[in-house]
């Protein structure tokens, strides 16, 4: 993990999201943290918002506390996005056939 501050951020930003593809990096304004910059290179767009809303996390802990899950649909509408099963792509029918070869 790397700390720097805020005017470095702005000077190298490339930089630091080059860096943050292999660790964290932690923006300082006045000696106090404000952001923190991490990859998501090789990530989904939809992984990188489920990973990352604040409202799905705060109701994951929550449920923690009283021994509750939520299906992925569930979490999907506490986020207002589609489900994941709406959304998710067809497989090509070189994988089928691949995945089909595979199991016998």
């Amino acid at each position: 993990m790397k700390t720097i501050g805020i005017r470095q951020a702005k000077a190298g930003l490339s930089q630091y999201v080059a860096y943050a593809q292999r660790g964290r990096v932690v923006i300082m304004k006045h000696g106090k943290p404000v952001a923190i910059l991490f990859g998501v290179a090789g990530y989904d767009w939809e992984d990188v918002l489920w990973a990352t809303d604040k409202r799905l996390i705060r109701s994951i802990l929550r449920s923690r506390k009283h021994d509750r899950t939520f299906s992925d649909d569930e979490a999907a509408a506490m986020m207002g996005l589609p489900s994941r099963r709406q959304t998710r792509r067809p497989q090509s029918a070189a994988f089928r056939r691949e995945r089909n070869t595979a199991s016998r």
